[in-house]
C-alpha cells in the first residue's frame, strides 16, 4: 500500500496493477524503469509507489513520480552495491539476488538467491541480515 491504493505487479513483474481505495478505480502502470530483473512494489519515503529490483549486484530503488496532465515517469533514488553486504559470490552459479518481497512498516528489502539463502536489507540503516538458509534440494 502506497499513497491511499494498493499495488500489485503483473505480467511477471513488467506491469503495475493499482486500486485506488478512495475512488475504488483500478488502473496499470504499463512502464517500468529497468527492462531487465523482475521489480517488487515497496512504499518510498514520503509514502509513495516505488519498485526495487537486483541488476548485477546492485539493487535499485525508483519511485514513481505523478506529473501534470498525463505526464508521469520513473525516478531513480538510490543504487546500492550489494556485492560487499552480502556474502554470497553474486555472479556465480545459482547465486543470482531477487527482491521477493517488502515489509512496509519495517522499510525492509526481502532478497533470495539460490545458493545463498533469504537476505533481509533494511533501507534506512543498510544493515543486511541472513534470516533463512535455502536447502540444496538436488541433494535429496
Amino acid at each position: 500500500m502506497a499513497g491511499g491504493a494498493l499495488y500489485f505487479t503483473l505480467y511477471y513483474g513488467n506491469d503495475i496493477l493499482k486500486y485506488d481505495l478512495g475512488s475504488s478505480v483500478l488502473s496499470v502502470i504499463k512502464s517500468r524503469p529497468l527492462h531487465r530483473g523482475k521489480m517488487t512494489p515497496v512504499t518510498v519515503e514520503d509514502g509513495g509507489l516505488g519498485v526495487a529490483g537486483v541488476v548485477g549486484d546492485s539493487l535499485h530503488l525508483w519511485s514513481w513520480r505523478p506529473g501534470p496532465g498525463s505526464v508521469a515517469g520513473w525516478v531513480q533514488q538510490r543504487v546500492i552495491e550489494l556485492d560487499t553486504l552480502i556474502p554470497i559470490v553474486i555472479g556465480g552459479p545459482s547465486s543470482e539476488l531477487r527482491v521477493v518481497g517488502f515489509a512496509e512498516g519495517a522499510h525492509t528489502i526481502f532478497m533470495s538467491s539460490d545458493a545463498g539463502g533469504v537476505f533481509a536489507f533494511e533501507l534506512k540503516t543498510g544493515r543486511v541480515r541472513k534470516i533463512m538458509l535455502v536447502a540444496d534440494w538436488n541433494r535429496q
